[in-house]
């Protein structure tokens, strides 16, 4: 039986590398700059946002 994962969770966890999350927000810039959709850039930036979120609050030190 193999042992499958969301690929959002998969996406989230790769965007926690601040070099992968810049790579991928140039390419949606770029995306942005030829095709003008805006749906696809904030959806590149929520990524991001949330990858950075998980991978901060993982990192904080205890209470």
């Amino acid at each position: 039986m193999h042992n499958y994962r969301k690929f959002k969770d998969y996406h989230i966890e790769q965007l926690r590398d601040p070099e992968d999350a810049k790579i991928y927000l140039s390419v949606a810039l770029e995306d942005y700059e030829k095709d003008k959709d805006i749906d696809a850039l904030l959806l590149a930036v929520r990524d991001i946002a949330e990858a950075q979120k998980t991978n901060h609050t993982q990192h904080e030190p205890s209470a």
